[in-house]
Order: C-alpha cells, then structure tokens, then sequence
C-alpha cells in the first residue's frame, strides 16, 4: 500500500500595519504566493501536463470594533505546452460578511534557465478587492539550488492604487524550497508599508509496505 506525498506549507510576515481590507490583502496575498517547481523552468517532461489546485482558509477577526470572519476560496486549473504553463484561477473573499469574487488569467514562461511570470486579474462588481491587477515576476538562479526573484505586483482599487515591489531568494532541496523575501507596498493616498516574508514547503515522501507474498 503506497501513501500519497503531501505537502505543509508555512508562512509568517511583519509589516507596518494597513488601514483597508482591501490594502490588507496586497500583502496577505504576497504571504501566500506559493514558489513554482524546478520543473517549471527547467523544462522537466512531467507525464501529466493537466494540474488543478484548490486552497481555502478562514478565520475570525477583529478590528477595532467590528468582528466578523475573513476567508478565501481559490480554485485553479493549468496545463503545460512547451515551455509555457498557463494557468486559471477563480477566487472568493469575505471579509467582515462582504463578498467579492475576481478571476485571474496567468502563464509562466521558461526561457533556458529562468522564468518570467505574468498575471491579470479583474474583481467582479468589487466593493473592496481590487477592479484590475497586474503581476509580473522574473527569477534566475544565483548558485545550484538559490534563485533569486524580483516582483512587482499593481492593483486598481476604486479609491486607491497600490504598488507593490519585492525582491526574494528561493532556496529548491531535492522536493522541497526555502523562500525569504523583502517588499515595500504603496498605497496611493496612504503612503508605504515594508513587509518581509519567511516560509517553506516540504514533501511528506511516500511511504510504501509490503506484503509477504509468502504468506496466505
């Protein structure tokens, strides 16, 4: 019998604290970016090019004196052709009981050793999350298993825009990575906030038995 290889992901951040929801989720977001597989840049053959993958969380809040549940739903579907991986996503956030949906159309691109990322997005009918958003991401490899990644992320909210800019290392051992990143966010009328990030994932191997086939 053969467990499936599973995956724990961690993350902690530190950062000037932002008024908004809206401007909270600039660099909730930037927390959760998960680092893509050596084999997206490369240009390892996989047997499956067809990925799918579903993220949800939620958790309890209180700021100043409201309380209320801030959660996500994030579903996306993918498939590889060549040295391009295009991607789809569709999320939902509430937060403090309002609900805002957005859709993002994403593809990252292996050019020899690096890759270059790009991401729209569009909030439907926003009342917090942002109209328009636009990722663009480039990361090269430094030394073996160290990468290095610059990422600027824009965001069109009604009131404000934001721009967020990170510089980051991504540290890949065998099935694993180490990430640790530093980025400044500015949110047009409020000014900048800095943040820095520390997280992990980590393969849990198979784990396979054997039966004695000598035995009934």
């Amino acid at each position: 019998m053969k467990k499936k290889a599973g995956a724990l992901f961690i993350f902690c951040f530190f950062g000037i604290p932002l008024l908004s929801p809206a401007e909270t989720l600039d660099i909730e977001r930037q927390t959760k970016a998960i680092a893509p597989s050596l084999s997206t840049f490369h240009g390892e053959e996989r047997k499956n090019n067809f990925s799918a993958f579903a993220f949800y969380e939620a958790s309890n809040v209180k700021i100043g004196n409201n309380h209320g549940t801030w959660s996500e739903i994030t579903g996306s579907v993918g498939s590889r052709y060549k040295n391009i991986n295009p991607y789809f996503s569709y999320s939902r956030f509430e937060r403090l009981h309002l609900v805002d949906h957005a859709l993002n159309l994403g593809s990252y691109f292996n050019l020899s050793d690096f890759y270059i990322h790009e991401e729209i997005g569009f909030g439907i009918a926003p009342t917090y999350l942002y109209q328009f958003q636009n990722i663009a991401e480039l990361s090269h490899p430094l030394y073996q298993g160290l990468h290095s990644e610059i990422r600027h992320t824009y965001r069109d909210y009604a009131e404000n825009d934001s721009q967020l800019v990170s510089l980051g290392l991504t540290y890949y051992f065998r099935n694993h990575y180490l990430n640790t990143s530093y980025g400044i966010s500015h949110i047009a009328s409020r000014g900048s906030a800095n943040l820095g990030t520390l997280k992990g994932d980590f393969e849990i191997k198979s784990i396979s038995r054997y039966r004695d086939q000598s035995k009934p």
